[in-house]
C-alpha cells in the first residue's frame, strides 16, 4: 500500500514535471533559433540591403548584345576569300570561228533566246524587289512594336519574340538582296552584247558566196566539202531551222523550190571528191507538221529550241515521259511544306492539269538533293489507286520539282479533325481499308514506308485515302531498341494510323514524352479503344501492336480482315 501511495503521490508527479521542463526547454531553443532567423533574414537590416543592392547592380549590368562578344571575337573564323572566275581561253586555242572568250555570242540563232532570258530575269527582279520592299515594311513595323513593348515591363517576353522575328526578316531580306544582285549580274551580262548588236543581226554561220555565184578565192587544200550548190542549200536550210513552226517563211516560191530540189537530190550533195559517200543531209524539214504531232517529240532537244526550229531529228534519243520541262509547270499557290521544301498547287501545261508540286530548296546540301531525287525515282515505280500518283520530275533548272497528282481533300489528319464527327463507322472503316490496300501494294513491292501516319496520308474524291509520304514515339519498339526496321515495324505504325482514324485525329500517347511512351510500351501498355470502334477493329490494332514482330499480321492479312469486318457491318 505504501508503494502504491508513493507511486501516485511522488514518482508520477515528478516524471510529469520533468517532461514539462524538457518540452519548455525545446520551445525556448526553437524560439531563440527563430529570433535569430528573423534577425538575419530581415529585409530592413543594413547587411541585407547592401547585398540586395549588389544583386540589382549585377543584374542591370547584364547586356545581352555584349554577353558573347569576347567569345565571338576570340573564336570567329576568318572571312571567306572571294572567288574570282575566269574563262579558260585555252578552250579556244584550236578554234577559228566567231566565238570569243568571256563573251556571249548574239546572232540570228541566239538573239531570240537571249531576249526571252532577259524578259524572264527582269520579271524575277521585279518580284524580288517587291519582296524586299515588303520585308523592309515588316521590319519597320516590328521595330516600332518592339520599342512600344519595351516601355511595358510585363510584356518583356513579347519583345523577345518580336526581336527574333525582326532578325528572321532581316536574314530573309539579305537573301533576297543577294538574289537581286545575282539577277542584276546576269542581266548586265546579257544586255551588253545585245545592245552592241544594233539592228543588223549577224549571221550564225559564214555561208557567204559571191554575187555571181563564184566561190571566194582559196587554196585547193582549204576547200571544204561544201560545193557552191551545197552552200546555197545550207543557207536556205539555216533560215528554215531558225524559223518558228507554222510560220510562213519570207522566201520566194522559187527559193522554196530550189531548196526542196537541193535537199531531195542526192546527186547535188555528191561530187567527184565525195567518192559516192552518203549525202550530208541528216535532218528533214517539215513546216506543215506541228511539233507536238511528231513521234520524236520529247527527244533530246529542249522545247524552247525545237519550238522555233524547222528541224526534225531522224534518229532522236527519246526523253522519258516523266522527264518534264520546268517551264511547263506553273506554280499557283503554296499549300504546304515538306522535308525538302515547299509544296504548291500548280498547273501542268500544255494539258492544263491541276497538280501538286514538291520543290527542293536551292540552299540544301547536295546529299539532301540526292535524297529528294531518290524519292522521285522510287515514286515512279508505283501505280496504285491508294498511292499518290507520280507524274514527273523537273531537273532542267532550279528549283528541282517532283510533280504528283493533286489530292483535293488535303491531309487525312486535318480531314479527320474537321470532318471526323460527321463520318460514320463504315466510312472510317473504309479509310482503314484504303490505307491497308495501299500498304499491301507497297509491301508486295518490297517497299518499307518509314513515315506512315495520318498526317502523311491524303484524302481524295469520295473520301478515298492515298498514301503519300513516323514520329519516334509511334515507332515499333524493336526499331527503337535495336535499330531493326522491317515491314513489321510499318504494321505497328499502321495500327497507330487506324487508331488515329477512329479517334478522329487525336494524338497518340498524348502528354507523354518519347522516353515515357517507350517505357510504357515495353511494360505492355497499349492505346485504349476509341469510341465507336468495332471490337474486331480494336482486336486487329492489338495484333498490330504485338511486341514480338513475328506475331503481327502482314498487310495482305490486315486488308482481308478489314474487308470481312466491313461486310459484317
Amino acid at each position: 500500500m505504501n508503494y502504491e501511495k508513493h507511486l501516485r503521490t511522488e514518482l508520477l508527479p515528478t516524471l510529469l514535471r520533468y517532461q514539462q521542463t524538457v518540452l519548455q526547454e525545446a520551445i525556448d531553443t526553437w524560439q531563440t533559433i527563430t529570433k535569430e532567423f528573423c534577425l538575419r533574414t530581415s529585409f530592413c537590416t543594413e547587411p541585407f540591403q547592401v547585398i540586395h543592392n549588389r544583386l540589382i547592380e549585377s543584374v542591370e549590368a547584364i547586356k545581352s548584345e555584349m554577353e558573347y562578344e569576347d567569345f565571338i571575337n576570340k573564336n570567329k573564323s576568318k572571312p571567306i576569300p572571294s572567288i574570282d572566275f575566269h574563262y579558260d581561253e585555252s578552250l579556244l586555242n584550236n578554234y577559228n570561228g566567231k566565238l570569243k572568250a568571256d563573251q556571249i555570242s548574239v546572232d540570228e540563232f541566239t538573239i531570240d533566246t537571249v531576249k526571252e532570258r532577259i524578259d524572264d530575269i527582269q520579271k524575277k527582279m521585279t518580284q524580288v524587289q517587291l519582296s524586299i520592299q515588303e520585308k523592309d515594311m515588316q521590319v519597320g513595323q516590328f521595330q516600332v512594336e518592339v520599342s512600344e513593348i519595351k516601355t511595358t515591363p510585363a510584356l518583356g517576353s513579347a519583345a523577345m519574340v518580336k526581336k527574333r522575328a525582326v532578325d528572321i526578316l532581316r536574314r530573309e531580306r539579305e537573301e533576297l538582296a543577294c538574289q537581286e544582285l545575282r539577277l542584276k549580274s546576269q542581266l548586265d551580262l546579257l544586255m551588253k552584247p545585245l545592245s552592241a548588236v544594233g539592228s543588223d543581226i549577224p549571221r550564225g554561220l559564214d555561208l557567204e558566196i559571191g554575187t555571181n555565184g563564184d566561190m571566194p578565192h582559196c587554196k585547193d587544200e582549204d576547200i571544204m566539202d561544201f560545193t557552191m550548190i551545197s552552200k546555197i542549200a545550207a543557207r536556205h536550210f539555216v533560215d528554215k531551222i531558225k524559223s518558228p513552226f507554222l510560220k510562213k517563211q519570207a522566201t520566194t516560191i522559187q527559193q522554196s523550190k530550189d531548196l526542196q530540189e537541193c535537199i531531195n537530190s542526192n546527186n547535188l550533195f555528191e561530187d567527184s571528191t565525195n567518192n559516192g559517200q552518203q549525202p550530208y543531209s541528216r535532218m528533214i524539214v517539215n513546216p506543215n507538221v506541228s511539233l507536238q504531232d511528231e513521234d520524236w517529240f520529247h527527244g533530246v532537244l529542249p522545247r524552247e529550241v525545237t519550238s522555233k526550229s524547222g528541224a526534225i531529228l531522224q534518229n532522236p534519243i527519246f526523253r522519258e515521259r516523266w522527264e518534264l520541262n520546268n517551264n511547263d509547270v506553273q506554280l499557283v499557290e503554296k499549300i504546304g511544306r515538306g522535308n525538302f521544301g515547299d509544296v504548291y498547287r500548280a498547273i501542268l501545261h500544255p494539258q492544263k492539269m491541276e497538280v501538286a508540286v514538291k520543290t527542293c530548296r536551292v540552299s540544301l546540301p547536295d546529299d539532301h538533293k540526292k535524297k529528294f531525287l531518290q524519292e522521285g525515282r522510287i515514286l515512279k515505280q508505283y501505280d496504285h489507286p491508294n498511292i499518290v500518283k507520280f507524274i514527273g520530275i523537273c531537273v532542267q533548272k532550279q528549283p528541282i520539282m517532283i510533280v504528283m497528282e493533286l489530292v483535293s481533300g488535303g491531309s487525312l489528319l486535318a480531314f479527320l479533325r474537321s470532318q471526323g464527327p460527321r463520318l460514320s463507322t463504315k466510312q472510317l472503316l473504309n479509310m482503314c481499308i484504303d490505307s491497308a490496300a495501299g500498304m499491301a501494294y507497297l509491301e508486295s513491292k518490297n517497299c518499307i514506308h518509314r513515315d506512315l501516319a495520318a498526317r502523311n496520308c491524303l484524302v481524295g474524291h469520295n473520301n478515298i485515302v492515298k498514301i503519300s509520304e513516323i514520329p519516334i514515339k509511334w515507332t515499333a519498339p524493336e526499331a527503337l531498341n535495336f535499330g531493326k526496321y522491317t515491314s513489321m515495324c510499318v504494321v505497328w505504325s499502321y495500327g497507330i494510323l487506324a487508331w488515329e482514324i477512329f479517334s478522329m485525329g487525336a494524338s497518340p500517347y498524348c502528354g507523354m514524352s518519347n522516353s515515357r511512351a517507350r517505357e510504357l510500351i515495353d511494360t505492355g501498355y497499349r492505346l485504349p479503344s476509341p469510341e465507336q470502334t468495332p471490337q474486331a477493329v480494336h482486336e486487329l490494332m492489338l495484333r498490330c501492336w504485338e511486341y514480338n514482330p513475328d506475331k503481327r499480321p502482314n498487310f495482305q492479312q490486315i486488308h482481308s480482315v478489314l474487308v470481312n469486318i466491313s461486310k459484317s457491318l
